[in-house]
């Protein structure tokens, strides 16, 4: 069996503040996201790993999101900025999410999830997110690659 790797080095920066604000407004992210293509809104399967805003507990924070028959479960990281790489690997039934500071840094895996739901062929794709009724958050992608390891 292949080894499909997501490799995404994409997140360059995420700008959480309301305008005219200095301070981060809570569960304002940007990411990469990865979906079963037959999810529908009432029942949604996906997983996702981003960074940004968190809580008051975890303010600026990567956040590792799975998502199951429209349930989900998240797990915010702290992170010493709103910049740093984000990394997803699937390993047939083994989702990995990682996330580093930057190049120079190793890569932190924040969670595996077991996910023998998902298809063998998946959406894959950019994401921004805001909790908040105002969706003011804006996310910088520099780049991101996608390679399938034998």
């Amino acid at each position: 069996m292949m080894k499909l790797v997501l490799v995404f080095l994409t997140l360059s920066a995420v700008s959480t503040a309301l305008r005219g604000q200095s301070s981060p407004i809570s569960y304002r992210f940007g990411g990469n996201l990865l979906r079963d293509p037959a999810s529908t809104p009432a029942d949604h399967d996906f997983c996702h790993v981003a960074q940004g805003a968190g809580d008051a507990g975890t303010p600026v924070a990567a956040e590792d999101k799975n998502t199951i028959d429209s349930t989900s479960d998240f797990v915010l990281h702290g992170v010493p900025s709103t910049t740093g790489d984000l990394r997803r690997t699937r390993s047939n039934d083994v989702v990995s999410m990682w996330h580093r500071v930057d190049e120079t840094q190793p890569w932190v895996l924040l969670r595996q999830l077991l996910r023998p739901d998902l298809l063998q062929t998946l959406l894959v794709g950019l994401m921004v997110y805001s909790a908040p009724v105002s969706p003011d958050v804006r996310a910088r992608f520099e780049w991101g690659r996608f390679a399938v390891v034998p």
